[in-house]
């Protein structure tokens, strides 16, 4: 009967493994926020005002989007590992993180619903 007592132990390793999972996240949003505040203040010294306005208005977003991804990846890949499916609210944060992330840094990447429709006439 050592069976019972191995899936036992591995199943608490794999909620540690998540627990850490989440809070390695956490820990990277908070350094991404903690650097994006220290941008913040080294250009307020340095720069005038109008450009600190927008570099200010840039940075919250970018922290925001990151933030909304993290919830996303946590919500869905950590707190429920076997995902059959994913609520559309889910999906549309993640699109729209995706979406700023995008506009922001004027990346190649391609959000298109071209797959999911098609031409019904």
């Amino acid at each position: 009967m050592e069976i019972p007592t191995e899936l036992a132990q591995l199943n608490k390793a794999m909620q540690l493994l998540a627990v850490v999972k989440v809070v390695v996240i956490v820990v990277v949003a908070v350094v991404v926020a903690a650097a994006a505040a220290v941008i913040v203040v080294v250009v307020v010294v340095v720069v005038e005002v109008v450009v600190v306005v927008v570099v200010v208005v840039v940075v919250v977003v970018v922290v925001v989007v990151v933030l909304m991804m993290v919830v996303v990846v946590v919500a869905v890949f950590i707190v429920h590992p076997p995902v059959k499916w994913v609520p559309s609210y889910m999906l549309q944060m993640y699109w729209s993180a995706g979406a700023l992330v995008t506009l922001l840094c004027g990346d190649t990447v391609t959000l298109s619903n071209e797959d999911k429709f098609t031409d019904r006439d």
